[in-house]
């Protein structure tokens, strides 16, 4: 390894090309190069005096020659540019498409990997270990290994140890352990969507935009936006005009629904939809509009109705969705489908996730024979399985002249919705139907009705809940 790695930079690296006919093919620079060519000369000539290029030459050097065309792209400093050398071109011929993929390829780590090796090394320490002298230790062995290599190391790109360090145009605080872009970046959102893809889990939305692309080689090719890209544009738009730039570190840790104690179930054309988190819930009909939906689109809404009522309680997590649809998992996964309503409901999902920076995925699990479905599929619900209808009778009983057997068996059909049942007594919604009825009501009355005999009732009115 260490005797290749010499050779390489002394004599140049072997690609291995396949070529085995001769290209007579002589593109012209691209525009950016055709426009500023004393760009491109005074970069040439710095190339050829540090000995890194030959030429010119007058005739192809080699039999077997491709010539590849040069570019310019603009730095972030006024005037300053990169000379791009693209190997890619001519489609069909290029260097690139005669090189194995194994001398070709090149791996980069991702910015996820940087976020999870500053969450390893904990609070305000990831470049911070210089002072144990390792961080010095290994960027002077590496700079070292440079000069003897013969490698050019470029100074103003070489970053002492810092806590706050600029990687692929992302900033990473781990003093504030957060991911931001800088002002610039921001700036740039309302003409590029370039910095979008560090926005997890908004990359979805780029890939109809990227799909629009696929088959057109030239730059200035004018592409038509069908209606999904238009859509995509209006999510990111949505997003962009509330976004400050700073994504908080996620946990490292995946949590699923089932132990945040997040359910959610959805039932047929006779059916409705709920969900539970811990002690809250919800719980509705399907309206007249969407009783003849499939099933998938109905096992998701709740899903993507939970995200958005109880995201802040779900903020920086990496949120596992345990559901019994396949589909649902898949769709939620690839965040993308075909279908045009469901697709609604994922922009809605990945927005809410935006703006309360959540990462999602979903997992598929066969249905337990002992799991009680949240709603049932019956022309009962309304009557049996609906939250809102079972807690307003529950109310209305408590200061009613129900009896304690019809009162109690209310009450064990209410408690299949409770994850916690134990916090659920007869006492419960006596406390709650007389406190909310305090709101209006004289006490007089409120004792009448629940049949209270003494000033035991002002025990059971609780409005400093309220």
């Amino acid at each position: 390894m260490k005797l290749n790695l010499i050779q390489g930079f002394t004599f140049g690296f072997k690609i291995n090309s396949l070529l085995d006919k001769k290209v007579d093919k002589f593109p012209s620079n691209h525009k950016s190069a055709r426009e500023n060519p004393d760009a491109v000369n005074l970069k040439l000539n710095k190339e050829i005096m540090k000995g890194r290029i030959k030429g010119p030459f007058d005739e192809p050097p080699f039999d077997k020659f491709i010539c590849s065309p040069l570019g310019l792209i603009p730095k972030k400093e006024s005037g300053s540019f990169r000379l791009i050398h693209d190997l890619s071109f001519p489609k069909g011929d290029s260097v690139n498409f005669w090189t194995p993929p194994e001398y070709t390829s090149v791996s980069y780590q991702n910015i996820e990997t940087v976020i999870e090796l500053v969450q390893e090394h904990g609070f305000n320490c990831e470049m911070r270990e210089a002072n144990t002298n390792k961080c010095s230790v290994a960027l002077n062995t590496f700079l070292t290994l440079s000069k003897t290599l013969g490698v050019p190391i470029k100074d103003e790109k070489t970053q002492l140890p810092t806590t706050c360090i600029t990687i692929y145009g992302i900033e990473i605080d781990s003093r504030a352990m957060v991911a931001r872009l800088p002002k610039d970046k921001i700036a740039k959102f309302w003409v590029s969507l370039t910095y979008l893809s560090v926005v997890v889990p908004g990359r979805a939305f780029l890939r109809r935009l990227f799909d629009l692309t696929i088959g057109h080689s030239c730059p200035h090719y004018r592409i038509t936006l069908n209606s999904e890209a238009r859509a995509d544009l209006r999510a990111w738009f949505d997003f962009v005009s509330n976004y400050n730039g700073k994504s908080c570190f996620l946990f490292q840790k995946w949590v699923s629904s089932e132990s945040l104690k997040l359910y959610s179930d959805a039932a047929g054309v006779h059916g409705g939809y709920a969900a539970v988190f811990g002690s809250t819930w919800f719980a509705g009909e399907w309206p007249q509009n969407m009783l003849q939906l499939h099933i998938t689109i109905k096992e998701l809404f709740p899903i993507v109705l939970a995200v958005e009522i109880w995201g802040h309680s779900l903020s920086n997590h990496k949120v596992l969705f345990l559901t019994d649809n396949q589909a649902v998992a898949d769709i939620i996964n690839k965040t993308s489908s075909r279908d045009k309503i469901l697709m609604k409901l994922v922009r809605r999902l990945v927005l809410a996730s935006l703006k309360f920076n959540i990462h999602f995925k979903a997992k598929h699990i066969a249905e337990s024979p002992s799991h009680s479905s949240l709603v049932k599929s019956n022309s009962s619900f309304s009557a049996t399985a609906s939250f809102e209808s079972m807690t307003r009778k529950l109310l209305q009983a408590s200061l009613s002249t129900a009896t304690r057997a019809s009162y109690n068996r209310m009450l064990k059909a209410y408690e299949q919705f409770c994850l916690s049942p134990e916090l659920y007594k007869g006492h419960s919604f006596r406390i709650g139907a007389a406190s909310e009825a305090a709101k209006g009501t004289s006490l007089s009355v409120i004792q009448q009705m629940g049949r209270w005999k003494s000033n035991a009732l002002q025990n059971y009115i609780r409005m400093d809940n309220f």
